[in-house]
This record gives structure tokens, C-alpha cells and sequence, in this order.
């Protein structure tokens, strides 16, 4: 009897508010009057039946009278400032991928710098006086492949524990292995910047001497490509 009494309660209401026909202009006041006091009687039916309708009623932030006041709206972050969203499994997995991939490339170039025939044909000229520029390009690019490759490699074991987990658990367990999860990118950071000085330094070395113009270029272009990275970098974390 009780769930028949109030379905017709918000039948009725129903009726009223949905079966109206649009007024003239002159009478359009009492009738919105009329049509908010319909509508108010059905959620008020809601109200004292809350069993039918519980996601409605409980805490979903809907409105539950034509007379109350919406819910505040949340406040957007101040002009200028960068809000840092919540770390799940899907940034986590990207990050992870985006850093092994970049580091495993730049790492097949840093090596390809340590088999250039540079130092096997100093090596074999005057083992004895091996240019110290030379030594250090090798130095950096053999840094750099090592540093990459261990990047892409953690970044590989970091990124199958991730899938492992549930979902629930993911953001507690990231939040426990910041210092581990953060090192394939540390790895890559330095992988990338030995591979570039290497190669500003590679280029100054082949074109010492007689070709001086075009050296200072390539030192020119190769300071700006190394300035306008640490350069993003601080623009992007303001």
C-alpha cells in the first residue's frame, strides 16, 4: 500500500509538470509558478521514499528542490598555476614507456659514437699520444650507452611490476618506491647529456684546425641545443 501511495503521489506530479501546455505570454508567470511547485512535489515524493531512489538521494550532490541552491561549483586553480594530477596506472605506464624508449635510442647513438673508427685509427697511429679529447668523447659516449641502456632496462623491470599490481594498489606502491621509480629517468638524464657533449666535442675535434668556421657553427649549435633543453625544462615546471 505504501509504494502504491507514494507512485501516485509522483504520478500525479508528473502529470502536472510534464502534461502543461505552454501558456500566453501574459499568464507565463503563474504557470512557471505552477510548474516549479509540480516538479518540487515529485522530488519531494522522492524524498520520503529514498529506498527507490538511493543514488539520487544519497550524496550525489543533485538538487533535490527547484528552490535550493545548486552545489558551489569547484574553484579552478589560480591563473598561472600548474596542478599536478593524481600519479594511477595509466601516467605511471606511459611515463615508464616514453623514458624506455627515448633512452634505449639515444643509447644505440651513443654507441655507435664508441665504434667510430676515430679512435681505432689513433689507437693504431700513435697509441702512445692519444689526443685527451678523444679520450674523453670516448669516456662520454661509453658513459652515455651505459647510463641509457640501464634506464631502458629499469624502466622495462619497473614497468612489468606496475601491470602486476591491481589497480587499487597501484598509487600506495608508487608512492613507496618514489626513489626507484624516478631512476630510469635520472639514468636517461644523464645518458642524454654525455651523448650530446660527446658529440659537440666530436665535432669540434674533426673540424679543428682547417676548418674553423665551420667548427665555431657547430659549437654554436650545439651549446643552443643543450641551453634550450635546461631551458624548457624550467619553463615547464613553473
Amino acid at each position: 500500500m505504501e509504494e502504491l501511495k507514494w507512485m501516485g503521489e509522483l504520478g500525479v506530479a508528473k502529470q502536472e509538470a510534464f502534461m502543461m501546455v505552454v501558456p500566453p505570454e501574459i499568464e507565463m508567470v503563474n504557470h512557471i509558478t505552477n510548474f516549479k511547485a509540480a516538479l518540487n512535489g515529485a522530488l519531494d515524493a522522492m524524498e520520503r521514499h529514498p529506498q527507490v531512489f538511493p543514488s539520487t538521494l544519497q550524496g550525489t550532490g543533485h538538487i533535490t528542490s527547484l528552490d535550493a541552491e545548486a552545489p558551489a561549483a569547484e574553484k579552478p586553480a589560480a591563473s598561472g598555476t600548474a596542478v599536478l594530477a593524481t600519479m594511477d596506472r595509466e601516467r605511471l605506464c606511459n611515463d615508464l614507456v616514453n623514458t624506455g624508449v627515448a633512452a634505449a635510442l639515444v643509447g644505440g647513438f651513443a654507441l655507435s659514437n664508441v665504434q667510430h673508427n676515430h679512435f681505432e685509427r689513433e689507437i693504431d697511429a700513435e697509441p702512445e699520444n692519444l689526443p685527451n679529447l678523444l679520450l674523453i668523447i670516448y669516456v662520454l659516449s661509453n658513459f652515455s650507452v651505459h647510463a641509457c641502456t640501464c634506464g631502458a632496462l629499469t624502466s622495462a623491470i619497473a614497468y612489468k611490476r606496475v601491470n602486476e599490481l591491481d589497480d587499487a594498489c597501484v598509487v600506495e606502491w608508487a608512492a613507496r618506491h618514489k626513489i626507484w621509480l624516478a631512476m630510469p629517468m635520472m639514468k636517461f638524464a644523464m645518458g642524454v647529456l654525455a651523448y650530446m657533449t660527446a658529440v659537440l666535442l666530436l665535432a669540434y675535434f674533426d673540424l679543428a684546425g682547417q676548418y674553423p668556421i665551420s667548427q665555431g657553427i657547430t659549437m654554436a649549435v650545439g651549446v643552443m641545443s643543450m641551453a634550450s633543453v635546461f631551458m624548457m625544462y624550467g619553463a615547464l615546471m613553473r
